[in-house]
């Protein structure tokens, strides 16, 4: 099935039926749950597992496909028949099958699992219940099993843009959803200096931004290496403007500031240090990129426009607050809150340096943000597993290394792809499947002559 997605001869067939999924979601979630079910049974019934590289690669196909999945899930309230966090659950079975039958290459998220279980068999806040486990553990889980899993795989070259895009469609579903959604007439929308719910397919305004952010630079990883995600550029620079026009509608400011940097990190990357014997001229880079770009500056202009210049005062950080000079402006208001939790994270790991409160006990002892979870990932590890924390974070910080290491002009794809990984914990946590796979593909290792056996 997944392959008839990426190989249809016309190109934009599945992106219109992605759309038009996502349209009738908006009243009838039944569909998703349906489709979600009709891609597993079908996939899974033609799998077939062993040590062939198309095996192997149909399999990631699979689990990129299914766990993108998660945000038109939430979106569409096709819970409970399909889980809340149906990414996490799909990375974390799809990951040990995989690892299981042969796909484990990166045996250091053997040693990320070791540092996180000594957190699990004591609670010093005498609160924590076993669903607060699961939502809490989950994620860093699924991180070590990424590691072992994508670390070190060889993937050629046009497989990289087969991945992304299947991570991509699923995103085209959460566009369609927030269309419908969405009031037609924005003079009903009351424009504030937070995030908007009104405009965020009725769901958390973050993670629509974070997913929206992530097709717009998705759309942009195509464009400038001279691809096509539809096999027309028309319509790939409608969706981009279409991804780009919903993420900055929702107000929310975390997806988009991820992307953004992404983006720069890639362009630098392109621009200075690629291979120009190997890749495009630094004109035709520039010149890809532009357009992009161009797409992306309109979508803003658009929502400003439409929210009398809202959006603007929103990306300087001023609040309603600040607006009326009853708060000053500082790192806590600009970050929604985020900063003050952090800080408290910190002071606890202070307090509990060699082996921190135990996993999800942190938000029931901190005093200002109590029984407020954590946005920042790494300080939460800090604060919940100690110094062992640390040494997990240390470990996927040095990453970086062997992803620079790479020989070959797909360097700075992997480093933007692990650098919005990295981001997306510091304003979301580990509570979508996004960091967690998008961290495990940074991981992999591109082929040079697209041969692999």
């Amino acid at each position: 099935m997944l392959n008839k997605l990426l190989y249809h001869k016309k190109g934009w067939p599945p992106t219109v039926i992605h759309l038009v999924i996502g349209i009738i979601s908006s009243g009838f979630p039944i569909i998703i749950i349906g489709w979600f079910l009709f891609v597993l049974f079908t996939s899974v019934t033609s799998l077939k597992f062993g040590s062939t590289y198309n095996n192997k690669i149909n399999y990631i196909y699979l689990v990129t496909y299914l766990s993108s999945m998660e945000s038109i899930i939430r979106m569409s309230g096709a819970f409970p028949i399909l889980p809340y966090e149906t990414g996490k659950y799909v990375l974390f079975f799809g990951f040990i099958i995989g690892i299981f039958t042969g796909m484990n290459k990166g045996n250091i998220g053997w040693m990320l699992l070791v540092l996180l279980l000594p957190a699990l068999f004591f609670d010093k806040s005498f609160e924590v219940t076993k669903g607060d486990l699961y939502f809490n553990l989950l994620g860093p889980i699924d991180i070590c099993l990424g590691v072992i899993f994508f670390k070190g795989f060889k993937i050629n070259k046009d497989d990289v843009f087969n991945v992304l895009k299947l991570f991509a469609l699923p995103i085209i579903f959460c566009a369609g959803f927030a269309l419908v959604k969405t009031p037609q007439d924005f003079g009903d929308v009351d424009f504030g200096l937070g995030a908007n719910f009104m405009t965020s397919g009725r769901s958390g305004s973050n993670q629509v931004s974070t997913v929206f952010g992530l097709g717009v630079f998705v759309l942009f990883i195509f464009q400038i290496k001279g691809r096509t995600f539809t096999n027309s550029r028309i319509i790939d620079f409608i969706i981009l403007l279409l991804f780009g026009f919903q993420a900055f509608l929702t107000f929310s400011r975390g997806g988009v500031f991820g992307a953004a940097l992404a983006i720069l990190l890639l362009i630098i990357y392109e621009y200075f240090f690629l291979d120009k014997t190997e890749g495009k001229l630094l004109s035709n880079r520039l010149a890809s990129s532009l357009m992009p770009l161009l797409f992306i500056g309109i979508s803003f202009l658009i929502v400003d426009n439409i929210s009398n210049g809202k959006l603007t005062l929103r990306y300087l950080g001023e609040t309603e607050a600040t607006m009326a000079n009853t708060k000053e402006k500082d790192i806590n208001s600009v970050t929604s809150g985020r900063f003050n939790i952090y800080e408290e994270d910190i002071m606890l790991w202070n307090d509990n340096f060699f082996l921190g409160t135990g996993v999800a006990a942190s938000k029931n002892l901190r005093k200002e943000s109590q029984y407020v979870l954590s946005h920042v990932e790494f300080s939460r590890l800090l604060a919940e597993h100690g110094l062992l924390g640390l040494i997990f974070i240390i470990i996927i910080l040095l990453q970086i290394i062997s992803i620079n290491g790479q020989e070959g002009n797909y360097k700075g794809i992997l480093m933007s792809i692990y650098l919005i990984a990295i981001y997306t914990t510091f304003h979301a946590a580990t509570r979508t499947y996004i960091s967690p796979l998008l961290l495990g593909i940074s991981l992999i290792t591109v082929n040079k002559s697209d041969e692999i056996n």
